[in-house]
């Protein structure tokens, strides 16, 4: 938690007034409005606001029209940064990204020098991922996490197979 903390305000710093994560603000705004607001995630006026945020202008034919377009259970992954301004969300979900890969990183794989774990974040995959702040680094941490466990490890405890499973 503190390095994630130190991060985020390392990074909300470095990005003052460029907030990076176009996706993320998808969610995010999303998130505000199904929980705090109470409104459709889905609505054209919602789609409307999201456009208008991120092109500072409606999306044109062809273009991607950046609505929210998944299941609303995924609203639930944003859930502790709905209630915190915009660049301060954002930093806290890229370091929340880059702490979580350097944590299973050193704890499924301990063995391996330190240097090379250390510079897991820096991989061009992994950082994208973090900087447009969808949920494909998630996902991969998931499967980094299933690897490292079930296969190279061969864990077979039940509860961290549900709990890998959900």
């Amino acid at each position: 938690l503190l390095l994630t903390g130190l991060m985020a305000l390392g990074i909300k710093q470095a990005l003052t007034n460029n907030a990076l994560g176009a996706d993320f603000y998808v969610f995010w705004r999303s998130g505000r409005a199904f929980f705090l607001e109470g409104s459709n995630p889905y609505s054209e006026d919602l789609t409307r606001e999201i456009q208008m945020a991120v092109y500072h202008r409606l999306a044109r034919p062809g273009e991607d029209p950046i609505q929210f377009s998944y299941p609303a259970y995924v609203l639930v992954m944003v859930l502790p940064f709905i209630r915190m301004p915009y660049e301060w969300a954002q930093a806290a979900w890229m370091a929340f990204n880059l702490a979580s890969i350097l944590t299973l990183a050193f704890l499924l794989f301990p063995k391996t020098p330190a240097w090379i774990l250390a510079t897991l974040p820096l991989a061009y995959n992994m950082l994208y991922g973090a900087g447009v702040g969808n949920f494909s680094l998630v996902i991969s941490l998931v499967l980094f996490l299933f690897f490292g466990y079930f296969v190279m490890r061969q864990g077979r405890a039940r509860a961290a197979q549900i709990a890998a499973g959900i």
